[in-house]
């Protein structure tokens, strides 16, 4: 730091100001980050007699926010370019983030989508389970299937994980199983006809 800006910090404090700032010093091919306090010293009479200066050193600190940023940089990378839906969302169901595949899946926009949360597409047919916040939150990870509707009316059906992160948040993962179950639909149709015949043959003998 030049001799300048620590004598009119100086100053600055001995005027009553309390100044802090993290700065990144080099020396030697050494890189270090330090944190820096100025503050007034007071007496008794509560009159300023000095001021305080004070560094702290943060390197550890700054290092490990870079990792967390590289991190959380490389999780995202990962989220987005997954084939499955997945969707962050707080306690009251509330969408906080939905990756591309799920954009694309729901058929609104981002904008639209961040507005919204889980009881906007899901659709609770007579007799289907609520959705179960409780269980997620005592721990459990629940594996279930959800019809979820999307921006152009149409039907689609979700094999859903979901469970509650460490930061109270909701993750959920989705595939659309629609075309199996229409799949398995249509085998149990075939089959039901099937047994139908069978048995209309077995009366006639």
């Amino acid at each position: 730091e030049k001799k300048e800006s620590v004598l009119q910090n100086y100053n600055r404090a001995f005027r009553g100001e309390t100044i802090e700032y993290e700065t990144r010093l080099e020396y030697e091919g050494f890189t270090k980050w330090v944190a820096v306090l100025y503050t007034p010293v007071r007496n008794g009479l509560n009159e300023i007699t000095a001021a305080f200066i004070g560094t702290r050193d943060i390197t550890a600190k700054k290092k490990a926010e870079a990792g967390l940023q590289e991190s959380e940089s490389r999780y995202r990378t990962l989220v987005e370019q997954a084939t499955e839906t997945i969707v962050l969302v707080n306690d009251q169901g509330r969408f906080i983030q939905v990756n591309e595949a799920g954009i694309r899946l729901l058929g609104f926009s981002r904008e639209e989508v961040m507005q919204m949360g889980l009881l906007d597409i899901i659709v609770l047919d007579p007799g289907d389970p609520p959705l179960r916040f409780n269980e997620l939150r005592a721990g459990a990870s629940i594996l279930s299937n959800r019809k979820v509707r999307r921006k152009d009316g149409v039907v689609i059906e979700l094999e859903l994980s979901t469970k509650m992160l460490s930061n109270g948040q909701f993750i959920g993962i989705g595939r659309d199983i629609s075309e199996r179950m229409q799949a398995q639909k249509a085998l149990l149709e075939s089959e039901n006809r099937f047994r139908a015949i069978f048995n209309t043959q077995m009366q006639m003998v």
